[in-house]
């Protein structure tokens, strides 16, 4: 069967996305600020958006500002909570608790417009949930602070998600994209200057983090939600962009020296399967991904 274009936009999103933990970790361990991290990446991502809209200018409505600036506030607090977390976890950790939108997306669905999730998306967000675990937590259940951070975060990811895929239908995916990015940006920038930080020493190293963050995982990463959402219902977003815990693992072992155990192994597998249980069903993922919004 042939997969939905949105499916593969949403799951090059999540690998894009992945690999985005191990470039934040590095900037915290350089000792930036969350905020600092925050700004520092939507400054990039603007950058590189502008060139976009240098080439052909556009427009938004009054409409789409407000949807973008919504979406910008509430993944403002999703990249606050989550960057606290990463402080004090690993990023496969940090990578699995903000990315269990396949178990929290359904939630949201239900809880705000009565939206009842089918059993096999109920199934593979389950199956989604317990690979992670097997995945971050290597078969363990310790909690801690950093862990609960990061979860909240998910929560916040998981209601973009879901106000992403009410919103994007009758507008422009990249419209709403820069608004929500220059939202962000001010946002940090804003609280930033209150709080009178003061920026370390700047490095190659943090210049190019900054730079690979800002484009890949910030600039390039909702570019590919948006449009992918477009013909992808929330519940399957959701599941699909967990995907990027698994490759926020294989980036941590290339990149940051973490190792992938037997259990973690596993539940890459776990994951996937998932991911196919929801996807190949072309009756019910018609039913999915058209008319859902």
């Amino acid at each position: 069967m042939e997969i939905k274009k949105g499916s593969i936009l949403l799951f090059m999103a999540a690998a894009v996305g992945g690999i985005g933990f191990v470039w934040v970790k590095i900037i915290l361990d350089a000792g930036y600020s969350n905020f600092q991290c925050v700004a520092g990446r939507y400054l990039m991502a603007c950058i590189f958006m502008a060139g976009i809209f240098a080439l052909r200018p556009r427009k938004p409505n009054k409409e789409t500002v407000k949807k973008g600036i919504i979406l910008g506030e509430v993944l403002f607090i999703s990249f606050f909570l989550m960057n606290e977390g990463l402080k004090i976890t690993t990023p496969s950790v940090n990578a699995f608790l903000t990315n269990t939108q396949s178990i929290l997306v359904p939630v949201i669905m239900l809880l705000l417009f009565r939206k009842v999730p089918e059993k096999q998306v109920l199934i593979a967000a389950v199956m989604t949930a317990f690979g992670a675990w097997l995945l971050s937590f290597d078969g363990q259940s310790d909690f801690s602070i950093g862990a609960f951070l990061s979860l909240s975060a998910s929560a916040m990811f998981s209601l973009q998600i879901v106000l992403l895929g009410r919103f994007v239908g009758n507008s422009d995916p990249l419209e709403i994209t820069m608004v929500e990015n220059l939202t962000v940006l001010i946002t940090a920038i804003i609280v930033c200057i209150i709080s009178g930080e003061s920026l370390p020493e700047i490095r190659p190293t943090e210049i190019y983090a900054f730079a690979s963050l800002g484009f890949f995982s910030t600039f390039l990463y909702f570019i590919l939600q948006s449009i992918g959402q477009k013909s992808a219902s929330p519940s399957l977003a959701g599941i699909i962009i967990s995907t990027e815990s698994v490759f926020a693992a294989i980036f941590s072992v290339i990149l940051y020296g973490e190792n992938l155990s037997k259990f973690a192994l596993l539940g890459c597998g776990f994951i996937f399967a998932a991911v196919i249980l929801a996807e190949y069903r072309p009756k019910a993922i018609k039913r999915l991904t058209i008319g859902s919004k």
